[in-house]
């Protein structure tokens, strides 16, 4: 809501009630003049109080409020929260804590975590050791916050839009923007914006109320100016000029809060790029990402994918190929084998080959093409994509071009997906701590189809499955 709203409504009001308050505090016999201004200033008092609450209310919000100082640690910004609010108060305690601790001891792998839920909010908060773990749980049992387990990566408006329920809410172009969407619909999203021909590096923060947001630290003292600012659009908006050079716009409605930070804006810029934002369409919920993230994808809850890995990983393709692979890359240095059985001067290669096809009974490939595809002798193909490769297995072949796999014990996700056409594959990935791969199978009676990406972004793994014709592989 504007200023003008409280404006208007306060026109309601009775103005017999306002005249008799009048009344009271002058005499009866003073001119009408006087009384006239006296009623002025009255209406004038009354509507810049009004105007204050309004302010608070419809998005311009005192940067001060939102602002904690500690004489040694510098200071910290609250990004969704006022003082005394729960909010603010995990805010001060959590970042306060990981700047009094911050040369800790650093686990990267993440083995303190005892849960795939844990090594998620590690990885999100960039934890790295179980005391700053434990302390963050009981931060948010304390002031009953949640902590966000998973998050989504965007990398344009478009996809926000699907994934956070945003409208159009920048009238200009967003370039190279990327980020985070979370469950709840908040998220972060970076890049440059175009303000009147100039490219602004923009860091925008649309932040719900419920959750202690991992996006924040303790910085040095600057000083600061600030600003009402009532947009083109009639949004009342906070305009920051930091010290260092950074402008930032603020906005809250009561439930999300808006935080854009600017670099190379001066104060016009930082307006126009203000007026060029419908705050309302920025606020807007009802994507999809809670979808995407709600769902349970723990290896128990899923045992229909689970049965489907377990097959792949017992099956004798998928046996062989791992034995040769991992001999190969202790031979070679780490390598990934390319060629084909019976090169000259390779003997040692064609004796591993054997020795598998004695135990599995799997028949290698004498001869391979290479054209959009690497097409191998025993039917087996290769396909590198750019953002998956891909691997058609024949069941009975043997296959040497695995690049990636982890033991099915480490699957911290895994789950049943129908893709757009109907068709039921299975989904999974390892763990936040390796950051490394991810798998779409899918089986038919006579071979293995399995994509690898080098991600653990649950709907970049259903898009790419999604973008697969697998009526092909049948």
């Amino acid at each position: 809501m504007r200023a003008m709203d409280f404006a208007l409504a306060f026109n309601d009001i009775d103005q017999s009630l306002l005249q008799e308050t009048l009344e009271r505090v002058m005499e009866k016999r003073q001119s009408y003049r006087l009384r006239r201004l006296a009623k002025v200033a009255l209406l004038a008092a009354l509507l810049s109080a009004l105007f204050i609450a309004a302010a608070y209310a419809s998005g311009f919000l005192p940067l001060k409020s939102r602002m904690h100082r500690d004489e040694d640690l510098g200071r910290l910004i609250v990004p969704n929260g006022t003082e005394a609010s729960a909010e603010y108060q995990a805010a001060v305690d959590w970042f306060g804590y990981r700047a009094e601790h911050a040369d800790a001891q650093q686990d990267l792998s993440l083995s303190f975590a005892e849960t795939s839920e844990e090594r998620w909010i590690s990885y999100i908060y960039s934890i790295t050791d179980r005391e700053a773990l434990d302390v963050l749980l009981d931060i948010s049992r304390e002031y009953g916050l949640t902590l966000y387990t998973d998050s989504i990566f965007v990398g344009g408006p478009e996809q926000l839009s699907l994934l956070a329920g945003t409208g159009d809410f920048f009238d200009g172009m967003l370039e190279n923007p990327g980020g985070y969407v979370f469950a709840d619909g908040s998220f972060k999203l970076e890049g440059s914006m175009d303000v009147e021909d100039s490219s602004l590096l923009f860091t925008l923060h649309r932040i719900y109320l419920g959750s202690i947001y991992p996006y924040n630290y303790y910085g040095r003292p600057l000083d600061f100016a600030q600003e009402e600012y009532l947009t083109a659009r009639g949004f009342d908006v906070g305009i920051i000029a930091w010290e260092d050079g950074r402008w930032e716009i603020s906005f809250t409605d009561g439930d999300v809060y808006i935080n854009l930070s600017l670099n190379g804006a001066d104060e016009a810029l930082a307006r126009r790029a203000a007026d060029c934002i419908d705050f309302a369409a920025l606020c807007s919920r009802g994507g999809i990402a809670g979808e995407i993230l709600g769902l349970d994808r723990s290896p128990g809850a899923n045992p229909e994918a689970a049965e489907a890995y377990e097959e792949l990983y017992s099956s004798p393709e998928f046996q062989g190929s791992m034995y040769f692979t991992l001999w190969f890359r202790e031979v070679f240095y780490g390598s990934t084998f390319t060629g084909v059985y019976g090169q000259e001067g390779y003997e040692d290669i064609d004796a591993q080959m054997d020795l598998l096809r004695e135990k599995y009974g799997l028949v290698p490939a004498v001869s391979k093409t290479e054209a959009q595809q690497t097409e191998y002798s025993n039917g087996a193909w290769y396909l590198d994509a750019g953002d998956y490769n891909l691997h058609y297995i024949p069941k009975g072949a043997l296959y040497t071009r695995l690049e990636y796999f982890a033991p099915f014990s480490e699957y911290s996700m895994i789950w049943s997906y129908d893709t757009a056409d109907g068709v039921r594959v299975y989904c999974a990935c390892d763990g936040p701590e390796k950051r490394s791969c991810a798998h779409v199978l899918y089986e038919t009676d006579g071979a293995w189809v399995l994509l690898n990406m080098h991600t653990l972004d649950v709907w970049e793994i259903q898009r790419s499955a999604d973008s697969i014709d697998w009526s092909e592989f049948k």
